[in-house]
Parts: structure tokens; C-alpha cells; sequence
């Protein structure tokens, strides 16, 4: 006892620092701590100055989606995918063989799936962001648009990672983890938020947008999860064994 307490007073408790953690002002700031948007930012200043104001917006406008995709991507991590660790184990999972030992962690499977879903997340959201401006709306508008279909995307496709294989689409698949459901309606009360109020729409640079457009949102996001589940259905009718 004498012992413990010894090591006590010297070493301290047995336990690892917390880390250190940026405010979410701090954390928004960061998302310019980058040579490249140093480069458009100034660039931005000298189209400005050279009266092209078109070409300014557009830079300007780009570098700050940018930064708010990035602050929402970080954002997202502590609540979407969070929910993953609370995850109940997959049926008959104890039958599949156990993972080779040289066999790397992320497997051409996987690679294979964090493209495919890329691409997906990418055109879908820059798709509609581009189709937004060409309607003639401000950057304001189009940049809210694209801030919230990739946040829906990240929603769909958290269904999606809950079995790397199986399908998702069955009462157990859809509600099976309560905290997935948790963590989706957090995160959307921070995105009307982010959306809808004042004092956000000054700090991000939105703006309200119409139920309409909320449709065609989730129109495009949803497409994510249909077509990862059809690439699990084609995965299991090629390998039908699992392994």
C-alpha cells in the first residue's frame, strides 16, 4: 500500500491526458490553414481588385465551401460515426474464418467501396451544386445546398457501413442500432440550425432554403444508399460463401 502511494505522488495516476480539443470557431478557422487556399485566396484578392467580380465570388465562394464541407466532415465524426462503436455484432458472424495474419487492415474490398462511395458523395454533391448555380441562384443559396447533400449522403450511407456485405434493407438493418438514429437526429438539428438561423447563416454564409429543394436533396443523397446496396448484392451473388 505504502508502495502504490509512493508511485502515486511520483508517476502520478495511471491514466492517459485528455487530449486537447479546438472550439468550433477554432476548428471552422483551420479549414483555410492550407497552401492551396492561401493561393486562391489571394488570387481571389487580386481579381477583386481588378474589378473581374464574377471571377472573385467564384473564388471565394469555392474556398469557403471548402472550409464549411471540411467543418462538417469533422463535425460528423463525433456523431455519425461515433454511433458505429455502439454497433451489435452481424449474424453468424462467429462462422466466418478468422482474418489472415499477413492480410492488410484495409483490404481491396474496402478500397474498392471508400472509391466507389467517393465518387458518389462527389458527384452527387458538386453535381447539384453546379446545377444550382446554373439556375442563376447566389452562392449563398448553392453552397447551402451542397453543405447539406453531403451531410445527407453521410446519413444514407451510415446505414449503408452497418454490414459491410449483408443488406441493410429489413426492419433489424434500418433500426437495429438506436444510437445511429440518435446521432441522425442530432445531426439534423444542427444542420436546420445550420441552415435556418441568423446568426449561422452570418457565420457560414447560408441561407434558407424551401422544402422543395429539401426533396431534391434527398432525392440525390439517397441514391448513395440504393446503389451500395446494390454493389453488396452483386458481392454476395459473386461470393456467395463470404470469404
Amino acid at each position: 500500500m505504502k508502495e502504490a502511494t509512493n508511485r502515486l505522488s511520483e508517476y502520478g495516476p495511471n491514466q492517459l491526458p485528455e487530449p486537447k480539443t479546438r472550439s468550433p470557431f477554432l476548428r471552422f478557422l483551420y479549414q483555410f490553414h492550407n497552401v492551396l487556399i492561401y493561393v486562391l485566396m489571394i488570387t481571389g484578392v487580386v481579381t477583386a481588385l481588378l474589378e473581374h467580380w464574377v471571377d472573385s465570388s467564384v473564388i471565394f465562394g469555392v474556398v469557403l465551401l471548402n472550409a464549411l464541407i471540411g467543418f462538417v466532415q469533422e463535425g460528423k465524426a463525433v456523431t455519425l460515426a461515433l454511433s458505429l462503436a455502439f454497433e451489435p455484432p452481424e449474424q453468424k458472424v462467429m462462422r466466418r474464418p478468422p482474418r489472415k495474419s499477413h492480410e492488410p487492415m484495409l483490404t481491396l474490398g474496402l478500397v474498392w467501396r471508400v472509391v466507389f462511395v467517393s465518387f458518389i458523395l462527389m458527384g452527387g454533391t458538386f453535381g447539384l451544386f453546379l446545377w444550382e448555380m446554373d439556375q442563376g441562384v447566389s452562392i449563398e443559396h448553392a453552397r447551402t445546398v451542397a453543405v447539406n447533400t453531403l451531410v445527407m449522403f453521410e446519413v444514407f450511407y451510415l446505414f449503408n457501413s452497418r454490414y459491410i456485405t449483408a443488406p441493410v434493407f429489413n426492419w433489424a438493418g434500418l433500426t437495429g442500432n438506436r444510437y445511429v438514429l440518435i446521432a441522425v437526429a442530432i445531426l439534423m438539428s444542427f444542420q436546420l440550425a445550420f441552415t435556418y438561423l441568423p446568426p449561422m447563416q452570418t457565420l457560414f454564409g447560408t441561407t434558407a432554403i424551401d422544402v422543395g429543394i429539401w426533396l431534391r436533396i434527398l432525392l440525390v443523397s439517397s441514391s448513395v444508399l440504393f446503389l451500395v446496396e446494390l454493389e453488396k448484392a452483386v458481392i454476395r451473388h459473386m461470393n456467395p460463401t463470404g470469404k
